[in-house]
């Protein structure tokens, strides 16, 4: 499975409706969106859904 090339000088807004639907944490980090450490508090904040799958 190729991956669309996603064109970052755009704003956040655009890029996160080009993503797929389940990412993960590192994946979204490397969308230079967020960091891993504000991803992870966002998700324990419930401002994302986030589903917890083995250790990650």
């Amino acid at each position: 499975m190729q991956s669309e090339k996603i064109d970052y000088s755009l704003p956040a807004e655009v890029i996160v409706t080009l993503l797929p639907p389940t990412l993960t944490v590192r994946q979204a980090e490397g969308t230079g969106v967020a960091s891993a450490r504000m991803l992870r508090k966002m998700c324990a904040a419930g401002d994302i859904r986030a589903t917890k799958v083995g250790s990650d």
